[in-house]
């Protein structure tokens, strides 16, 4: 089973992508709550709601870092991490910096 991250309150997710209407941060939040939605459907949702150019991954031996794209490689986004199953927001470009052994 995929362990899910929850964000502590909307206003936390809200701070991290405080251009997205409050009604999307909501529908992002409860999909990554429901254990019943598998990963792909998840991220492939935020992608419509965000306004992102799809979804993409970084892979290595771990497992890939899913992202939806923002087309900038520091812009703040959800992010699936297989590794560690879990979902967060952030950028792909720090997490590539942040693991180069990972990733490199």
């Amino acid at each position: 089973m995929v362990s899910r991250q929850t964000f502590s309150t909307m206003d936390s997710l809200a701070s991290l992508l405080p251009k997205i209407e409050a009604g999307k941060l909501l529908r992002i939040r409860q999909m990554v709550l429901d254990a019943s939605i598998s990963v792909e459907d998840v991220m492939e949702e935020a992608d419509k709601l965000l306004g992102t150019c799809g979804v993409e991954a970084i892979g290595s031996a771990e497992g890939a870092l899913w992202y939806c794209n923002t087309g900038d490689t520091y812009g703040t986004t959800l992010l699936y991490d297989e590794e560690g199953e879990r979902f967060s927001v952030g950028n792909w470009g720090s997490w590539v910096e942040a693991f180069p052994k990972r990733f490199g």
